[in-house]
């Protein structure tokens, strides 16, 4: 622009130049893939990324991550301000990541194998948490689901299921129950009585 002062036949100028506005970044789109039984921890992708522009997740303000090829990886659970920061200008809006539902631990646990006095087998859970249920499995059918320690077994393979009661997350392990060694049977005989 030219900016011109005029006074009767006087005048006096100068230029002056406005600048282009900056580029304000789109507010980001964004999908969220939170924790699940497998994953821990969420994956952010943007959708609307733009080149030249930094996408940044802050917390209280704070940079917590920073986006590669669009993509937030290993965030930790909570919420979050999701910032697109042009050269001068930033838009921004907010998300959170769920936390990560109850997984059980693998099921560890004791066998108490048939022996020569016990016709069947037990399996023990040794370290039971009152957040899961258990199951035994055999051959894709629950054999037991109540009365832990699991007792009156047959031999075979069984499988240990621990379920969280709060969640789908499924945690298993597997066990052997040996067959009952050979006991012989209970001799049966007759007495000849000493006699004249």
């Amino acid at each position: 622009y030219e900016l011109v002062a005029v006074k009767g036949s006087c005048t006096r100028n100068d230029s002056v130049n406005i600048k282009t506005r900056p580029t304000t970044p789109a507010q980001p789109k964004f999908s969220i893939l939170h924790p699940d039984c497998e994953r821990a921890k969420g994956i952010v992708s943007i959708l609307n990324r733009e080149d030249n522009v930094a996408y940044r997740l802050l917390q209280n303000g704070l940079q917590k991550f920073i986006a590669t090829e669009g993509i937030f990886s290993d965030i930790d659970p909570g919420d979050f301000e999701i910032e697109a920061a042009g050269a001068s200008c930033q838009s921004k809006d907010s998300l959170k990541v769920n936390p990560q539902p109850f997984v059980p631990n693998r099921p560890m646990v004791s066998i108490l194998h048939p022996d020569c006095n016990r016709a069947n087998g037990a399996i023990s859970i040794l370290n039971r948490d009152e957040r899961a249920i258990y199951q035994l499995i055999k051959n894709g059918v629950i054999a037991k689901s109540e009365g832990e320690p699991f007792e009156e077994l047959e031999s075979g393979q069984y499988e240990i299921l621990a379920q969280g009661i709060s969640s789908s997350c499924k945690r298993s392990d597997s066990a052997v129950i040996n067959q009952r060694p050979f006991v012989p049977a209970k001799p049966k005989f007759t007495v000849q009585h000493p006699d004249c």
